[in-house]
């Protein structure tokens, strides 16, 4: 049997592992690469999970309307439709100039002020 010294010991080694591969995988997905690579004047989407069951959305915070166009926003239903069934929120671009450029989006409920969570998308326009 592992004595207290020992177990406490194993639990800082695995919680070490694990906060540097948190670490790793954020600077990976940090590395300044677009999330998407788009053409000029053909339309895009951009589509998130969400549950408006709930009352929460997706908002579109800001973008530079000098590279992009908002085009629409849908909302695709769930295939299997029960009650809180997770569908898919759409925001659709038109490219306007190359470049890259981002649009900021947030989920929250309209009548909050303050949002559950931020994301910044990179568009690279080529």
């Amino acid at each position: 049997m592992l004595s207290h010294r020992r177990l406490g010991l194993v639990f800082c080694f695995l919680a070490v592992l694990v906060l540097t591969a948190t670490v790793a995988r954020a600077q990976e997905q940090d590395d300044g690469s677009p999330d998407q690579v788009v053409t000029l004047r053909k339309e895009f989407s951009v589509a998130f999970p969400a549950n408006l069951s709930t009352g929460y959305s997706w908002q579109v915070v800001s973008y530079d309307r000098n590279y992009l166009q908002l085009q629409g926003r849908k909302y695709r239903r769930p295939d299997n439709p029960r009650p809180g069934a997770e569908g898919t929120e759409l925001f659709e671009f038109l490219p306007l100039k190359t470049g890259t450029t981002t649009i900021i989006f947030q989920y929250k409920r309209p009548w909050e002020s303050q949002a559950v969570r931020d994301l910044t998308y990179r568009v690279r326009i080529k």
